[in-house]
């Protein structure tokens, strides 16, 4: 294979990981958060607003870090 051709495969075969761990992202986030504020109503009382402040902040985490993602993606694009 040439050399050239190698290089182009690895970029796409990065971009396709990259791509796929964006649902990934946005799932653990929330989901982590949520498991979280469980163990702190265990621990402390029932709060539904303490779990929906957490899950928001896991959400936003979540987005910033698609947001690094994207940003790699479309510079690994521009990599020619």
């Amino acid at each position: 294979m040439p050399a050239e051709r190698k290089k182009e495969l690895y970029r796409c075969i990065k971009a396709s990981g990259l791509a796929l761990f964006i649902p990934v992202a946005m799932l653990t986030g929330p989901i982590a958060a949520f498991f979280v504020s469980r163990f702190l109503d265990s621990r402390l009382g029932e709060s539904y607003a303490r779990t929906a402040a957490l899950i928001a902040v896991g959400f936003i985490a979540a987005l910033f870090e698609t947001i690094k993602v994207v940003k790699t993606l479309i510079k690994t694009g521009a990599e020619k």
